[in-house]
């Protein structure tokens, strides 16, 4: 039988031509998705005509995986240039989505999924996908790769494999004309929209007292915050703090990055 499974574990899958998936329904959960945060999970993306039959696609026919960052809202399925068919309707468009329930529905061009009724700490979601932490404590490092475990969560990392750290950790560069330090990190779409976390650049001039950094201009002595949405890839965020150099007292400025987790 056939089956559906977009992207590599989460990712978008891009089809030139059309999409018929109609065949599949029936409910056998044969069309597989892998959710996070909204924005940064499975997506199929048509060119052509997706065909769905008459009254025959309900929410039985998938199986949607929570991949870490589940949240309320509305997540994209399929994009399309056109649509041959019909839903089912009323009951057979709802179903279980995690620990809360989605429903199936079409709006412009593209089948959507509306999730609502995810309680929960999507940082422990995630945390869950990784059965070799053993210890979950945000600011513990388990791995020892040189990155606590809530920092993995906000930059896209593997807590249980310390080799990846070095690559995801937040870079520092002050070769700029205009004098400022630049300190640019990955977040992803997951933990950006997670009401439990709490993202915060600090800087000070020593090590004790972190002041948050806050947008307040375009001036070279004033800070500013650039967001690049998907600027590392599908789902995670280039974010860039520049500092300028009036900040810095005794020649010294520190800058870290932040992330408090409620209820872990």
């Amino acid at each position: 039988s056939a089956k559906v499974a977009p992207g590599n574990n989460i990712g978008v899958t891009t089809i030139s031509g059309g999409l018929h998936i109609s065949a599949m329904a029936g409910g056998a959960g044969t069309i597989n998705y892998d959710l996070a945060g909204i924005g940064a999970s499975d997506r199929i993306a048509v060119g052509g005509t997706l065909t769905i039959g008459t009254a025959a696609l309900g929410i039985e026919d998938f199986v949607f995986t929570n991949a870490g960052g589940l949240q309320n809202g509305t997540y994209t399925l399929i994009t399309y240039a056109t649509l041959s068919g019909t839903l089912k309707t009323g009951a057979a468009l709802t179903g279980p989505v995690g620990n809360g329930s989605g429903t199936l529905q079409i709006s412009g061009n593209s089948l959507q999924l509306l999730v609502s009724g995810v309680t929960g700490n999507a940082f422990a979601d995630w945390a869950n996908l990784y059965p070799s932490l053993t210890t979950r404590t945000p600011s513990l490092d388990f791995d020892k790769g040189g990155l606590a475990t809530g920092i993995e969560w906000v930059v896209g990392g593997n807590p249980s494999i310390g080799n990846d750290d070095a690559g995801l950790a937040p870079t520092i560069d002050m070769s700029n004309p205009d004098g400022k330090l630049r300190f640019t990190f990955r977040r992803t779409t997951a933990a950006k929209n997670d009401t439990n976390t709490t993202i915060a650049v600090q800087y000070g001039s020593n090590l004790t007292g972190w002041i948050n950094a806050i947008h307040q201009g375009t001036g070279p002595t004033q800070i500013t915050i650039n967001e690049e949405t998907n600027g590392f890839g599908t789902g995670i965020d280039r974010v860039t703090v520049a500092l300028p150099a009036n900040l810095a007292s005794g020649g010294k400025l520190f800058v870290r990055l932040n992330a408090t987790i409620i209820g872990e």
